[in-house]
């Protein structure tokens, strides 16, 4: 046990592990042991009395009737807070279902959230399969388990540690049965849960962000899923971010090999919306997963303000590009809507090839680098982002790039890519020029550029479980090679770009991208050490919920699956771990198609209870009838 300088005991019975507790902890340490029973019935116990007079003779408080679902109202404890609180085996008593036991869990760590420091720890430990978690052994089924983590969700705790409830080191300790009966509870195979307070769950806000744009400052409301990564400064040099690390790296291996020239300026986030040309280079599917937004004028605006609403800019633009909506016709609402946005949020580095090659800091010869986060519009998975940060290599010369440089850029890319991995069993880094390439990915994360790039390019996969059939191929970037004349009069260019977000979550085993962006400290202090391992999760068996929606859409409506997962996604500010459509329908008679979707709602670093679950649900189904036009079932 850690050295906690006070520690709370609840629900003891003859106080043999409040002894033990004392006699293993350091001289600094509080003890306040307590129990529910009054003291005559304690007394009676066997070796209770004696324990009590040890307890007190080393200092340590003890009380009697204190109940460990109202420690606030405690006088006795009062005006008290600890580091730690014990809770052994809690039980209701004889033939107690698992429902009453839950109920009882849930209002002592309420009870517990009211005492307990902000770093303070909650230990419960449970009889083997008690706790509904994969450390039991066996599993119990959910429904059949006291269901241990989603009850301390209710009170803000997260599951942080299980270890094995060990009497050997507790060699005092007596088990006793429920309210200090003779009959003890069976521990072999029990665990010890460990809980520690999160970061509140917070509230869907817009906030008015400042981007620099040819010289001058631009104000915009930034999109409220984008609010907590518009602006995080991850690769800064000074950065213990696992991104920030990967990113190193990378310019580390390929400046050993090539000249390298990094910008001393950063690139702007916003792209200016040109209605002349196909200003999203050429790509019309873009037009589905841009982020649009509209300069306002600071002054008259709060940069906190809070919105109950979705802002009536959800568009959707699913395979129209700009010029084809207006030859078309049709859509002149959306069009209008669309014009009236004077910006947009940069989809990829891409965007500013031009900027970089007519720059007078542009030379030939040269490995040219950009870096910085990107933003756009995706489906809810494990693996696909709305923000990431991407790193551009740009390499120019008056002759084409030929073989014998793409082949030197391939070996350091992999050499860089390996060493990263190192840690990562059963991998390689491939290199696949197949045009029509129908290897199964995990993910698709990058811009499509083909029709910028039409020419020579090939993808950059990790694969892992190479020798067995149930292989994975994870892509994380392109590179493009383009011949002089066709982005620049004069010069040949050979272009590659990486999720370095993705990257990072395969050399540091993170399974979920949502935790990068993470505020709680605990994920950074992992890889503050000099020698990084894998990422150890601080939320352990977070609980899981499932909710299902189902629509008609409206007769003459299109339904737009990017923005149905957008609003999902602003809506629930990312406590919907992943979106399946679960069935379409249409209707014999009327021809009207209706869709089932379920979201299984799940924090990776915060405490999601099912009472907020349910009303993030509710608060969606809202939402979706009312700016997705269609019609709830």
């Amino acid at each position: 046990m850690k050295d906690f300088c006070n520690i709370l005991l609840v629900g003891e019975g003859n106080f043999s592990f409040s002894v033990s507790v004392c006699e293993t902890s350091g001289p600094n340490t509080n003890i306040t042991a307590t129990c529910y029973e009054e003291e005559e019935v304690v007394a009676a116990q066997k070796d209770a009395f004696s324990n009590v007079q040890r307890l007190k003779e080393k200092g340590a408080a003890v009380h009697f009737q204190v109940d460990c679902t109202k420690l606030q109202y405690c006088p006795v404890l009062a005006p008290a807070v600890f580091d730690c609180v014990i809770f052994n085996f809690p039980h209701c008593g004889r033939k107690a279902g698992v429902k009453k036991n839950r109920d009882l869990l849930a209002k002592f760590f309420l009870s517990c959230a009211e005492v307990l420091t902000a770093k303070g720890e909650v230990h419960v430990a449970l009889c083997r399969g008690q706790g509904g978690t994969p450390a039991d052994q066996p599993v119990r089924e959910w429904h059949n388990s006291w269901q241990v983590v989603a009850m301390a969700a209710e009170a803000g705790f997260i599951l942080s540690e299980v270890i094995p409830f060990k009497t050997s080191e507790h060699c005092r300790y007596k088990n006793t049965g429920y309210r200090s009966q003779d009959k003890s509870f069976h521990i072999e195979g029990a665990l010890n849960h460990i809980f520690t307070r999160c970061l509140p769950i917070g509230c869907s806000r817009s906030v008015i962000f400042q981007a620099k744009f040819d010289d001058k400052w631009i104000s915009f409301h930034v999109p409220e899923e984008l609010v907590e990564k518009i602006d995080r400064n991850f690769l800064e040099r000074t950065c213990c971010h696992p991104v920030s690390i990967v990113h190193g790296q990378l310019i580390k291996d390929v400046s050993e090999i090539f000249p390298v020239h990094r910008f001393s300026h950063s690139h702007s986030l916003l792209v200016k919306v040109n209605f002349n040309r196909a200003s999203f280079y050429g790509c019309k599917g873009l037009l589905a997963i841009i982020y649009f937004v509209r300069s306002i004028d600071y002054k008259n605006s709060n940069p906190w303000q809070t919105e109950n609403k979705i802002p009536s800019a959800i568009l959707s633009f699913t395979g129209l590009s700009v010029d084809s909506c207006k030859e078309s016709g049709e859509h002149s609402a959306l069009i209008r809507e669309l014009e009236s946005a004077e910006y947009y949020l940069r989809p990829s580095l891409l965007v500013h090839i031009q900027e970089i090659i007519n720059g007078k800091d542009f030379l030939p010869q040269t490995l040219h680098i950009v870096s910085g986060p990107v933003f756009r519009k995706c489906l809810i998975s494990s693996y696909t982002m709305p923000a990431y940060h991407e790193i551009l290599f740009i390499w120019g010369s008056n002759d084409d790039p030929g073989i014998e440089f793409l082949l030197s850029f391939k070996q350091s890319i992999a050499k860089s890519l390996t060493s990263l991995l190192k840690l990562v069993p059963d991998h390689i880094v491939t290199f696949s020029d197949k045009p029509n390439d129908q290897r199964k990915c995990d993910q698709s994360w990058f811009v499509n550029s083909k029709e910028l790039f039409p020419e020579e390019h090939c993808t950059i996969y990790v694969n892992f479980g190479c020798d067995s059939s149930d292989s994975k191929h994870v892509n994380i970037g392109n590179i493009y090679v383009t011949p002089a004349g066709q982005i620049h009069k004069e010069l040949a260019f050979c272009i590659a770009f990486l999720n370095l977000d993705l990257l990072a979550m395969l050399c540091f085993k993170i399974l979920d991208w949502r935790m990068l962006w993470t505020f709680d400290e605990r994920f950074l202090n992992q890889f503050q050490e000099p020698e990084v391992l894998w990422f150890k999760n601080f939320s352990l068996y977070p609980p899981s919920f499932t909710h299902d929606v189902s629509f008609w859409i409206s007769p003459g409506g299109k339904f737009d699956e990017i923005e149905f997962h957008t609003a999902v996604r602003r809506v629930t500010g990312e406590m919907v771990r992943d979106v399946i459509l679960m069935d379409t329908f249409e209707h014999p008679d009327t021809g009207q198609i209706s869709k089932c979707y379920r979201m299984i709602y799940q924090s990776c670093d915060k405490a999601l209870s099912y009472q907020k679950a349910s009303e993030l649900q509710l608060r969606l189904r809202q939402v979706l009838q009312e700016y997705l036009q269609i019609i709830l079932r």
